[in-house]
């Protein structure tokens, strides 16, 4: 958990901006990049996109991404990407038992011309970034959805719809091309639930730059495209358990503007991140390693923390081997954003609790992650401790990380959550029948089957059933709702 100004102790001068002896380069050279994005400006207007009538509305160009991307590429590394010597290891370690070690490969000229990169784009952000699209006061959850989990996404907005959450906090879904756009979906079922598809390759068609986008950065872009101005951003198989006008109105969102969940895993930077971006090499070993199935952004607190995450995000092949060392964790790169500008960030101090059963593989893939507004109150607490039990807010089920785990595609044998009085007492339900009462749902009734399941429509819908009937002993029954 990080105070705003605690970081100021592990920034070293190279980090402090402007710096006095450069200050003629960096001028220089600010008034380079802005002649060639005046420049960029003044090209003809953009070609509209032409697409369906009925879809036109999603597809408006972004002016954000038009005047953001030409920075992105001003800016970018103008060397080799590092490589990583080996994955960083993946066991649950302590940070108080984790030894840094040095697995990347690159030069000392290529840090050098990283870390001139990197100080251009920061001082650019501190001259005036380019505005968020985003409507003031607005509060949604969003999310990014591959077409072989859509499935998985019906049932999360059923439960955050029709479950005991009753919630109307509205619902963004991210596609990457239009290729996983899907009528059914995103015409009828979504909206009728408060929820709609955006194509972000229509968004970055904005820009005549183009960029190499790995599929797990696309969250971090969902962000930044959103017309939300608090974003709580969720894995489309990270289930919510707790009122969401609770997370968005309390502390410490209110005065952080940026609450991220740990993970179970030592934390990892890599040593030339900290020369690159002019943090204390220390940061590695106290900093903790995000997990990225949930994130909570203020914009309007946070654009330029935002921003930041996604240049490394963009720039992902240079920066994802120093920040995540071979591991697939978008948090971090909100993190690493946050403290190279050293601006506030609450992390949640109470560390997920693993609810995989012995079948589950690997079994900390199901986590509960906790109640930030409760976390915050108890970790402020300097004597009581009393009511200070973690409340737990998120179910990260792990679905979509393996085919092994989808329910659509292999559904267990018995519970996996736990035992139904453990479930009461945490939930006030016994969750995991909850949630596989919408998984029968969008398996069997007609207007929820997704079109490709089409043509098996009676096999997936047998093989859920059957699935429900061995795990709690007993036959589904629709619930009037």
């Amino acid at each position: 958990m990080f105070e705003t100004g605690e970081m100021d102790r592990l920034l070293s001068p190279a980090a402090k901006i402007p710096r006095r002896h450069s200050l003629l380069f960096a001028l220089l050279a600010l008034l380079a990049v802005f002649c060639h994005l005046y420049a960029l400006q003044k090209l003809p207007e953009l070609p509209s996109i032409a697409v369906l009538p009925s879809l036109s509305w999603l597809f408006k160009p972004s002016k954000f991404w038009h005047a953001f991307a030409p920075v992105l590429a001003a800016t970018g590394p103008e060397c080799a990407a590092p490589t990583l010597s080996q994955n960083a290891a993946a066991d649950l370690i302590s940070a108080d038992e984790y030894e840094l070690v040095d697995i990347i490969d690159i030069s000392q000229g290529d840090v050098e011309s990283m870390r001139r990169s990197h100080a251009l784009f920061v001082d650019l952000l501190e001259f005036g970034p380019p505005s968020l699209d985003y409507k003031r006061g607005t509060k949604g959850v969003v999310t990014r959805a591959q077409k072989p989990h859509i499935p998985i996404l019906l049932v999360n907005l059923l439960m955050l719809r029709c479950g005991k959450l009753s919630s109307d906090t509205p619902v963004e879904v991210f596609l990457a091309t239009p290729d996983e756009y899907e009528e059914q979906v995103c015409d009828v079922i979504l909206p009728a639930l408060n929820a709609k598809c955006i194509v972000l390759s229509r968004l970055l068609d904005s820009s005549t730059h183009k960029f190499p986008i790995a599929e797990e950065q696309l969250d971090i872009l969902a962000i930044a495209f959103s017309s939300f101005e608090s974003v709580l951003y969720l894995d489309v198989d990270a289930f919510p358990l707790q009122s969401l006008k609770t997370i968005f109105d309390s502390e410490p969102l209110l005065s952080r503007g940026l609450v991220l969940w740990p993970d179970l895993r030592a934390p990892r930077f890599a040593p030339q991140f900290s020369k690159i971006t002019g943090l204390s090499s220390e940061i590695s070993l106290v900093s903790p390693t995000v997990h990225g199935s949930q994130l909570l952004i203020s914009k309007e607190h946070h654009a330029k923390t935002l921003l930041l995450a996604v240049y490394y995000s963009i720039h992902w092949q240079h920066y994802a081997p120093l920040i995540r060392q071979g591991r697939a964790m978008s948090g971090d790169f909100f993190l690493a954003a946050a403290l190279v500008l050293n601006a506030s960030v609450y992390t949640v101090a109470q560390p997920p609790h693993p609810l995989g059963s012995n079948d589950t593989k690997p079994p900390e893939a199901v986590l509960l992650q906790d109640e930030p507004s409760v976390d915050f109150t108890c970790a402020n607490q300097t004597q009581d401790n009393d009511g200070c039990n973690p409340v737990p807010v998120f179910l990260a089920s792990g679905w979509t990380s393996a085919t092994s785990l989808n329910p659509f595609a292999k559904p267990p044998s018995k519970r996996q959550w736990g035992a139904p009085e453990r479930s009461q007492e945490l939930y006030g339900e016994d969750i995991e029948v909850a949630v596989w009462g919408f998984v029968v749902e969008v398996a069997c009734v007609e207007e929820l089957v997704v079109s490709r399941w089409r043509s098996e429509k009676t096999e997936v819908c047998e093989r859920v059933m059957g699935a429900y009937r061995e795990i709690f002993w007993r036959e589904y029954v629709e619930v009037e709702r």
